[in-house]
């Protein structure tokens, strides 16, 4: 299942309400550290996500039977991440991987300006790019979640997109650092 034009919607508008979300981000400038944002609003967030995998049944032996659920040459098993918070050293690789996902929600213009892109435009860069876009999601949800490369690709897609949609809600710091770091 990719990514649709419909969840891209969806995502650009999550990301422009976490635009206007006031959580204080750090912004280097001249060799300096600023903090953009209200400094009063600093809490240590910590959230729970589940994402679903589905893995061919070779893959059998390597989970306890009690948390598999057996559907044809498949089992599935949901796995639930507790207390899921942003560490200094998560935030590189995170930054990273939202960086790969803000092209698809912002319009660079010949200038060098950066825009948000209209509907149409957001349906467009989907169907030109459709799995750069989930290549960046999954990128992504295994970053914050610590999902291993080896298993990452065996998460559900609509998963994914749930996470990312939940992770821009629950962190829009995040979305706003890497804005002013990448753009």
């Amino acid at each position: 299942m990719a990514v649709t034009p419909e969840d891209m919607l969806k995502l650009s508008k999550e990301i422009k309400k976490a635009q206007e979300d006031t959580t204080p981000y750090a912004v280097v400038a001249d060799k300096q550290i600023h903090v953009v944002g209200d400094a009063n609003k600093t809490e240590n967030k910590q959230h729970d996500y589940t994402v679903k995998f589905r893995f061919p049944i070779d893959y059998d032996g390597m989970f306890p039977d009690e948390d598999k659920e057996y559907i044809g040459n498949y089992f599935t098993i949901v796995s639930e991440f507790k207390n899921v918070t942003i560490n200094p050293r998560k935030d590189l690789k995170i930054l990273a991987s939202v960086s790969r996902i803000i092209p698809y929600v912002k319009k660079l213009n010949e200038d060098g300006t950066i825009e948000d892109p209209n509907d149409d435009e957001i349906i467009q860069m989907c169907l030109d790019m459709p799995d750069e876009i989930e290549d960046a999601m999954y990128a992504l949800t295994a970053n914050v979640l610590g999902v291993p490369s080896e298993i990452s690709d065996f998460m559900l897609a609509t998963d994914v997109f749930s996470f990312v949609s939940d992770f821009v809600s629950d962190f829009p710091e995040v979305f706003n650092e890497a804005d002013a770091f990448f753009g």
